[in-house]
């Protein structure tokens, strides 16, 4: 991620008779994501945990959201920052994401993702992942229940609950390059919910599977 990029990107958009200075936007990010940094050292959570390196990028987009959430409307922020993490996504490439499809379906991953899941539910950490695993079934290759979640935890503390939306929706950008057909029918950035529910299906397989129905049609 580009941070200089993004918020390069939002003072753009700020209207031209606003006449803060970009040194200013500048100042304010770096003292919001420096208290957003102590926010997160309050919590209690495993910080050598591999899952947990996401926070980075979490914090960074939520400075900048509360750099600029006094300037432009949420909508604005929002399709910036989710337009921006679908660009990197791309830029990536096919053969890229082909052989991280490939890591993700593979049966060592998912007992990775199950082991991980067991050991969540009896960590002794109050803030981090509480996960329960869900085998695979019909379509679906198999999935997770999270009823607690540390980026949803943050969002609280920091006061930005309406921001974790967005965080979420980098979910569904993902997948899609990833093609692992992502559903989730509940989500803890709905206060309704009390937990988020990941179905992935492995849609390259999916795909090459009709390919190849496709083609034995035309052979008979």
């Amino acid at each position: 991620m580009d941070e200089k990029k993004l918020i390069s990107q939002l003072y753009c958009k700020i209207r031209n008779d606003n006449k803060t200075s970009k040194s200013i936007i500048n100042d304010s990010y770096r003292k919001l994501k420096h208290n957003l940094c102590k926010i997160y050292k309050t919590m209690d959570v495993d910080f050598d945990s591999e899952m947990l390196k996401v926070m980075d990028e979490v914090i960074i987009y939520c400075s900048i959201y509360m750099t600029f959430r006094n300037f432009l409307s949420f909508d604005i922020i929002r399709d910036v920052l989710l337009e921006n993490y679908d660009n990197v996504m791309k830029s990536y490439g096919e053969e890229y994401w082909e052989k991280m499809n490939c890591q993700m379906f593979s049966k060592e991953n998912i007992e990775e993702i199950k082991v991980a899941a067991f050991k969540s539910q009896y960590s002794l950490f109050k803030d981090d992942y509480l996960v329960y695993f869900v085998e695979g079934k019909d379509n679906i290759s198999f999935g997770n229940n999270t009823l607690r979640c540390p980026i949803h935890i943050f969002c609280l503390k920091a006061g930005i609950y309406e921001f974790l939306e967005v965080l979420c929706d980098i979910d569904f950008i993902r997948s899609k390059y990833l093609k692992s057909g992502l559903e989730r029918e509940k989500c803890l950035c709905k206060k309704e919910n009390n937990m988020c529910t990941f179905r992935w299906k492995n849609e390259m397989k999916i795909r090459r599977s009709v390919s190849y129905t496709h083609l034995r049609a035309h052979e008979t």
